[in-house]
């Protein structure tokens, strides 16, 4: 029995390269891109305060030191999603201290050995509960399966598995057509002018308050604001950029649609979160990375959402998009 569980997604585009890796036993992991970054030099220069511009790479990455506490440690099972295998996951255990090697190329230096337990698990296997699954929609690179221990123990001993739960499977692909049916007739109903409309309806269904439409030619940042009270009382305002685009982003646009949502924050009074809409398939690491960068700085929740977050909203309230918005009870 392990003490620790982690989940480590990689970097999807050197795949092949880090499933070659891993089937060495060398867990590999990005930031890595100058020796000045080897975790035993930032650990001697995190403990004197002196980490200057690189403090981004420490947070990201400290967990990989092997024996510190609330990191990684001998022993340890760590679930990587995608890994060699696109929509699988593999099962590895921690067997030695953490050192620094970057590949060919320059980066992917950071290594901690392991042991492979377990290749192509599969995320629908009858062990793996939906709040497990849904924790792997966190889009950081690290995070602790620790709630889920019986669970990733269950999947290492497993004798198949990619066995799947046949009933779960077919609900889930059920689901699954209903979404996409659903985002192909949004693209084809709705074009950019007419879309934030219906993403207005949508917000007035999650929240049960009519939302302001603020875009045009005097607008200050944000297309749609959203102010709505919790059932504690807390007052909140939600400023929204709206944008449909599908498939795949150019990094520009994405990187002025943030823009956006900084210049609404200073705009509009009491602004605690700031969201953008689209219909993208998936969004950039360093889109994700500089939303990241603006939570920090303006202190509330920046998200960029895909379809895959907006067009389950639609299918789940379509019933009240219908209908029109409902009155807070």
């Amino acid at each position: 029995m392990s003490d620790g569980y982690w989940a480590m997604r990689t970097d999807r585009h050197h795949r092949e390269l880090l499933g070659e890796e891993l089937s060495r036993g060398r867990l590999r992991q990005g930031w890595a891109w100058d020796d000045r970054l080897d975790l035993r030099r930032l650990k001697a220069r995190a403990d004197s305060g002196n980490l200057g511009d690189d403090t981004d790479v420490w947070r990201r990455t400290w967990r990989l030191l092997v024996g510190e506490a609330g990191a990684f440690q001998v022993g340890d099972l760590v679930v990587t999603p995608n890994l060699p295998v696109n929509g699988r996951w593999s099962i590895v255990r921690v067997v030695g201290d953490y050192f620094f090697e970057r590949l060919p190329g320059g980066d992917h230096g950071h290594v901690v050995p392991v042991e492979v337990i377990q290749r192509e698990v599969s995320p629908q296997h009858p062990a793996v509960s939906a709040d497990m699954r849904n924790s792997f929609k966190y889009r950081g690179r690290l995070w602790s399966l620790g709630a889920y221990g019986e669970s990733v123990e269950e999947l290492a001993k497993a004798s198949d598995p990619g066995e799947e739960s046949t009933e779960l499977a077919r609900l889930e692909h059920i689901h699954e057509g209903v979404v996409e049916a659903a985002f192909n007739r949004i693209v084809d109903r709705f074009g950019d002018a007419d879309f934030e409309r219906p993403m207005a309806r949508l917000l007035e269904a999650l929240f049960g308050v009519p939302v302001e439409e603020t875009g045009g030619r005097n607008e200050r940042g944000a297309d749609l604001l959203c102010r709505y009270q919790d059932a504690l009382g807390t007052d909140h305002a939600v400023v929204v950029q709206v944008k449909r685009y599908t498939g795949t982003a150019d990094e520009g646009r994405l990187i002025h649609a943030l823009d956006q949502i900084e210049r609404a924050y200073g705009s509009y009074e009491g602004v605690t979160s700031g969201v953008v809409l689209t219909l993208l398939d998936s969004v950039q690491e360093s889109v994700i990375e500089d939303a990241e960068r603006r939570s920090r700085n303006l202190m509330i929740p920046v998200r960029v959402l895909t379809r895959h977050d907006v067009v389950p909203l639609f299918v789940d309230h379509l019933d009240e998009l219908i209908g029109g918005p409902q009155a807070p009870t």
